[in-house]
């Protein structure tokens, strides 16, 4: 299976009200596109670059969508390289990766 990715990062919008409550949606903001990311080398540091790269915080919590293409079962923090692992699993048949920056920085129990 080939291991390249789109990843779709939405930053400096933010999460409705009701996204921590279960109902997930990200409002506002920019979407930048990174193309054909080798998922083989996606690391932590990768993600913690984008920060830089886009101008958010690299404290911000960033979050990818649990089902890989929708927000129907949520959102899962990436925080590490188990999170990631499994952020890689979820959105690789989809050929895409969402990525939502969290500037409150709150905490979603998914």
């Amino acid at each position: 299976m080939d291991s390249r990715v789109l990843i779709h990062l939405h930053h400096h919008g933010d999460f409705t009200s009701e996204t921590f409550k279960g109902n997930a949606n990200y409002v506002g903001g920019k979407v930048d596109i990174m193309e054909n990311v080798d998922t083989k080398k996606l690391t932590m540091l990768t993600i913690q670059s984008y920060s830089m790269k886009y101008k958010y915080s690299r404290t911000d919590f960033v979050y990818f969508q649990t089902d890989g293409h929708s927000f129907r079962r949520g959102i899962r923090l990436v925080y590490d390289d188990d999170s990631l692992s499994n952020m890689i699993e979820v959105s690789l048949p989809y050929k895409r990766i969402n990525l939502f920056v969290d500037h409150k920085k709150r905490f979603a129990h998914s």
